[in-house]
This record gives structure tokens, C-alpha cells and sequence, in this order.
């Protein structure tokens, strides 16, 4: 009990120590200017918005340009890690990752996870950003809780706000080498950048929730959109696919990633995930609407460039319908305000949606029922694949990760219901996705799993009735050990204070407002 309070104690000097920090102050200004400098104004000439601006005269290079010819100017380090530094990697790698992102575990023969190892090696800024994850779950998540952690985790609190501000200095620094010679110059910095950018994302989730993630997300937004513009044209439309054939050199396995690749397509899929799930905060598109085609387009067979599962535990073309669902309720507030909604307009563009959502749920009942009634021996190599990181779970493509899915496809359908009708007409068809998902809910076994499930929860929450209300409290409860996370206490103080409104008359406009009745927009990812 005395280890609780010093923890809360501990988190709460340290809160107070962040808002108070001038160097930290500084940063967030600073990561508003990246945004605004990154997406400036159109020229007079017409010309696109892009780094350009910051730009010295030196010679442009073209997006074929590939990864080996581009002068590279990211922070690296070049001084071999401390015993620190390698505890704290160690820490990270084999504890903080698995918890933090559980479905990211790429086949050994695509080169595991040593892009990340390799990643925290080299560049400083991202080793900084690890060092204040790891010292966050240190304090947090104590393996001893004796009277001597108190002293421990004040010690670690302060290694984690000296790394957290030099993170956040590497990415300024970074930028402003990124403004001087521009993007088109610089594949692999911006790929590094992108990375410690949303790397920062994920550490302000996790510690501090507030509207701060607004900044950091646009910011990273705008550098995709560079990185896309300059290094993934093949034609007419950029493609994140020919932005990781720019970043191919040769390496030891052929289909092995590289440092580079693998930071591009992990950290690009967890800003498409972020983008689509901040639109329902935002009540707005996605801003990275456009990319999405590429993911839509892609057939089973392949191998998609981005693989948005690998992060939420979610089929890609779940989100990409939430997306969907975002965009048409913007429609619905913008034809609102003009009085020109058309209802037989609004129903038809949902029923679109909603068939998308009825017919991958099909699929997936079928894929269940297949993966059932089938046993095979599996290949060295295939089993290989499958294997967690210590402590993990095996990878499982079927069976739980199809759950995951099905909760999704439910709270998807809740939202969909609040943008398509008003008031008791959809009381019925809510409460019946509501029971669905709680159903569902209650199949998952892995904590770390429900942690990427809490824009779930929410959406299902806010939609419960008094008598569901128990059944959402019992799954808060499966989940109290994540309170530590910033993007789960929201999700439980959100669906708190919307029962308490709830109750006492007031009822909420759409999805967004429930999302922002803390006091600041959560993003809960």
C-alpha cells in the first residue's frame, strides 16, 4: 500500500515537473512550428506546399534517388552504448515492445525485430526516447515492491525526464537539418525523424494524457506526406510501397528488412492508425485519406506494404471503414450547418459502409469456422514464424487475433449507427452491437492485447445501457492493471463521466463530444 502512494506520489512530482519544465515548454512549441513549417502556405507560383521554404540552394534530387546516394545528416550516435544504455534496450526490448505493441512480431525471415535493436543503436534520439520508455515502465511496473523501490523509482522518474528532454531535442535538431537541405535530399533522416517523431507520440500517451497529441500527430502527418511526395512516386498517385523499394540497399537475407524499412512501415502504420482514430475525436476525415487506396487495393495474396494488424490486432480493412464512417459524419455536421442534409443521402452512404462491415464479419465467421475444423503439422520454418519475443504469446493469425477483429467490426457498426440515425430509432440495433461486443470481450485473455482495445471499449461504453452497464465495468476491471497507461485511464474516465452525464440528463451529439468530455480531445491508442 505505502509502494502505491509513493508511486502516485512519484507520478505526480513528475507531471508537475513536466509542466513546469521551460526546456519542455519550448519542445511543444517548437513541435507546433514543425507542423506549420513542414505544411506551409502555397507559394504565389502555385507550387505545393512542402520544406522547400527552409531550403539552402543546393542541388534537388529526385524521388527515384535511392537510399545510398542521399547525404545523411541524422543524430547518430557513434560511441558504443553504455552498460546503461544496453540495460535500458535490453529492458525495452524484451518487456516494454511486447506490452506496448503485442501483434507486431514480423517472421525471422523478414528479419524479426533487429531493425529496432539496430535502430536504438545508431541513432541517439531514438536511443533517448527507448531510455524513457523503459524508465517509465520501471517506475510503473515495479518487479520489487519493497521499501527501498521508493528511492528506486525516484531515481528512475528523473532518468526518464532528462531522456524524455533529449528526445525531444534530437527531433528539433533533426528538423532543423531536415529544413536546411529538404526531404527530397533526405530519405533516410526523414524515415529516422518520422520514427522519434511518433516514438514522442507514444510517450506522451503513455504518461500524461491532454491535447497534446494533436501536435505531434500533425507534425508527423505533414512528414509523411513529404516523404511520399518526394520518395514514393511510381506514377501519377505516391506509394508507400516504392518509398521502401527507395530504401532497399542488399542485405544478408533478401526478404529481410532493413533499419530503415522496418522503421518506415512500422511507424507509418501506427500513424495511419492514429490518423483514422483521431478523426473520430476530431469529427473529421482522416487526413491520409488518400494513402488509404493502396491499402484497399492490395489483394490476399500479397504482401501489403503496410499491414495495420500487425499494430492493433485488427484487419486493416476494419479501420480503414472507420475512416470511412469519419469522413461521412464531417459530411453530415458540414450538410447540417448549410440545412441541406438529405436523409435518403445520409442513409444511402451508410448503408455502404454498413455492407462492407456486414460482409467482412461473413468472411470472418467462415475463416473461424475453417480454421476449426483443420489441423495441420506445420513446417521448421513456419513455427519458426510463429514464435513470440520472451514472455509473449505465439503469433496466432486465427482464433484470438479474429476476436480482436470482431470487437472492432461491433464498436465500427455503434459508430456508424450514431452518424446514420437519431435519437430511439437505433436504440435497439446499439444495444444489440453493445451485448456483441461485451461478448466478445470476454474472449480475450491477453491484458496486453485489450490495451490496443480501448477505442473499442469506449465507443462501446458510451453506448451502453443502465442494464450493460455492469457487464462494461466488469471488463474496466479485467483491465485495472493498465491503469498506468495514459489512453486507458482516459477510456475509463471517459465512459465514467458519459454514465454521470447520462444519468443526469444531458446527452451527447455524436462520438467526438464523448471523446472530448474530459476536458481535452483523447486519442486512444
Amino acid at each position: 500500500m505505502e509502494s502505491e502512494v509513493r508511486r502516485r506520489e512519484a507520478k505526480t512530482q513528475l507531471k508537475a515537473q513536466v509542466k513546469r519544465s521551460a526546456k519542455r515548454r519550448r519542445g511543444i512549441a517548437q513541435m507546433r512550428s514543425i507542423a506549420d513549417g513542414i505544411d506551409v502556405d502555397p507559394d504565389p507560383d502555385g507550387n505545393e506546399p512542402s520544406l522547400d521554404t527552409f531550403q539552402n540552394s543546393s542541388p534537388k534530387q529526385t524521388h527515384s534517388t535511392s537510399v545510398e546516394s542521399s547525404s545523411e545528416h541524422t543524430t547518430l550516435s557513434t560511441a558504443a552504448p553504455t552498460e546503461l544504455e544496453i540495460g535500458f534496450i535490453s529492458v525495452y526490448m524484451d518487456y516494454v515492445f511486447p506490452i506496448l505493441f503485442p501483434f507486431y512480431r514480423p517472421y525471422i525471415t523478414r528479419g524479426g525485430r533487429s531493425w529496432l535493436l539496430s535502430l536504438a543503436m545508431t541513432n541517439h534520439g531514438f536511443m533517448s526516447s527507448v531510455m524513457s520508455m523503459s524508465s517509465l515502465f520501471l517506475s510503473l511496473i515495479p518487479a520489487d515492491l519493497s521499501v527501498e523501490h521508493g528511492s528506486c523509482a525516484s531515481d528512475t522518474w528523473d532518468e526518464l525526464q532528462k531522456q524524455a528532454n533529449v528526445a525531444l531535442g534530437s527531433i528539433q535538431r533533426d528538423l532543423q537539418s531536415l529544413r536546411d537541405r529538404g526531404v527530397e535530399n533526405s530519405l533516410v533522416d526523414s524515415v529516422h525523424l518520422l520514427a522519434n517523431m511518433m516514438q514522442q507520440l507514444s510517450f506522451e500517451l503513455a504518461i500524461m494524457p491532454s491535447g497534446n497529441w494533436q501536435t505531434h500527430l500533425d507534425a508527423a502527418i505533414d512528414l509523411f506526406k513529404q516523404i511520399l511526395k518526394h520518395h514514393g512516386k511510381t506514377g501519377s498517385t505516391p506509394q508507400m510501397s516504392a518509398v521502401l523499394s527507395n530504401l532497399h540497399r542488399p542485405s544478408l537475407a533478401a526478404n529481410a528488412l532493413n533499419t530503415e524499412q522496418g522503421a518506415f512501415q512500422f511507424f507509418s502504420s501506427i500513424l495511419l492508425v492514429a490518423d483514422i482514430i483521431s478523426g473520430t475525436v476530431l469529427n473529421r476525415g482522416a487526413k491520409l485519406l488518400t494513402y488509404h487506396s493502396e491499402l484497399r487495393d492490395i489483394a490476399l495474396h500479397q504482401q501489403p506494404s503496410l499491414d495495420l494488424e500487425e499494430i492493433t490486432g485488427c484487419q486493416t480493412w476494419v479501420l480503414l471503414a472507420i475512416g470511412d464512417i469519419s469522413t461521412l459524419s464531417r459530411w453530415k455536421t458540414d450538410q447540417m450547418m448549410s440545412g441541406e442534409l438529405s436523409r435518403t443521402e445520409l442513409i444511402s452512404r451508410a448503408t455502404s459502409i454498413e455492407e462492407v462491415l456486414h460482409k467482412g464479419l461473413e468472411r470472418i465467421d467462415r475463416h473461424d469456422e475453417r480454421d476449426r475444423n483443420s489441423e495441420s503439422v506445420q513446417p521448421l520454418a513456419s513455427l519458426l514464424n510463429q514464435l513470440g519475443p520472451p514472455n509473449g504469446q505465439p503469433r496466432d493469425l486465427s482464433g484470438g487475433r479474429l476476436t480482436l477483429t470482431r470487437i472492432w467490426i461491433y464498436a465500427a457498426r455503434m459508430y456508424l449507427l450514431s452518424v446514420k440515425l437519431d435519437g430511439e430509432a437505433n436504440a435497439s440495433e446499439l444495444q444489440t452491437s453493445v451485448d456483441q461486443a461485451i461478448s466478445s470481450f470476454g474472449m480475450v485473455t491477453s491484458i496486453p492485447w485489450l490495451r490496443w482495445l480501448a477505442w473499442p471499449l469506449c465507443v462501446t461504453g458510451v453506448h451502453a445501457s443502465k442494464e450493460q452497464r455492469p457487464a462494461v465495468r466488469g471488463i474496466i476491471e479485467s483491465m485495472c492493471s493498465l491503469k498506468a497507461f495514459g489512453t486507458t485511464r482516459s477510456t475509463f474516465d471517459i465512459i465514467e463521466k458519459v454514465w454521470q452525464n447520462q444519468d443526469a440528463g444531458k446527452e451527447y451529439l455524436n462520438l467526438s463530444t464523448c471523446l472530448g468530455s474530459l476536458g481535452y480531445k483523447a486519442l486512444l491508442v
